[in-house]
Parts: structure tokens; sequence; C-alpha cells
């Protein structure tokens, strides 16, 4: 498929449907907003060594979900890219947000 974006891991694009990729980016980003919060929970309610140990786990699933559904998505549909994207080198498909404070940009 000539000009299309693919996935990080080579894959052909997701999504296609506008209205299906909004959809699944603003659930995304809720998910992401949830984890962030549970991770603010652990550092008022746990040992600082179980937040820490529950906020590298958690930016684990954090980064896997900015790079392998919300970049490509943002990728394929710049009209759904939020205000707070920002372009990256660093990342496979040039996009990069801090998801609630807890990652830094991949």
């Amino acid at each position: 498929m000539a000009g299309a974006i693919y996935r990080t891991d080579g894959e052909k694009p997701m999504l296609k449907s506008p209205q299906v990729a909004k959809r699944i980016s603003e659930l995304m980003l809720d998910i992401s907003d949830r984890i962030s919060q549970s991770v603010a929970s652990t550092q008022s309610e746990c040992p600082a060594e179980d937040h820490a140990a529950y906020q590298r786990a958690a930016a684990k699933i954090l980064a896997a979900v900015q790079q392998e559904v919300l970049s490509p998505l943002y990728a394929e549909h710049p009209a759904l890219r939020p205000a707070g994207w920002k372009r990256s080198a660093a990342s496979p498909v040039g996009e990069a947000r801090s998801l609630g404070g807890i990652i830094q940009p991949i």
C-alpha cells in the first residue's frame, strides 16, 4: 500500500476508520490516566520500595500503549493527536508523550 503508515513492528496499518481510531484513542488515553492514578496512589499508600517497583511496571505498560498503539494511530490519523504529543527522533514513529508524568517520552 503506497504511502501507508506501518506500526513499529512492521505490521500493516491498523484502524483505518477515523471513527474507530478516535474511540480507541480516547479509551487508551483514559486507560493511561487510570494507570497513572494508580501509581500516584501507591506513592502515598505503600513503602517507597513497593511504589518504585510498581511505578517501573506501570511505566512499561504505558510505554507499550504509547509505542504500539497510540503513536502508530496518531501517525495514521494526525488530526486525533492530542496537543501534548510532540515529535521525537527517539521514537520509532516520531511521537512522544509523557503519559501521566510517570514515563519519559520514548
